[in-house]
């Protein structure tokens, strides 16, 4: 799996904007192949550190053994804004984007 400094260099615009919006996420949801290869999707919080995408998660969780098991996973796109103020200086504190 490539790392996300390595998808900066090979998509640089594309890794900026997912970079930008992995940073106001505050939860993500992340996809896992279970054991039968049925999809699990989890909420995660996901975030970047030393050119790596990172989400926390308990060892002992099913996605955690789904990623074990097999390491194919997907982050879904749809995010929660962990803070947002728009144009006219509206704010909030959780906001989806699609």
């Amino acid at each position: 799996m490539a790392s996300w400094q390595e998808f900066e260099t090979a998509a640089p615009e594309i890794a900026k904007l997912g970079g930008r919006r992995i940073e106001v996420m505050r939860v993500g949801f992340l996809g896992t192949l279970r054991r039968d290869g049925s999809p699990r999707i989890s909420p995660v919080e996901p975030y970047l550190s030393q050119g790596q995408l990172l989400f926390g998660a308990m060892s002992w969780s099913l996605k955690c053994r789904d990623l074990l098991r097999d390491s194919r996973c997907l982050q879904e796109g749809r995010m929660i804004a962990r803070h947002w103020s728009d144009e006219r200086g509206l704010t909030d504190t959780s906001r989806s984007y699609p």
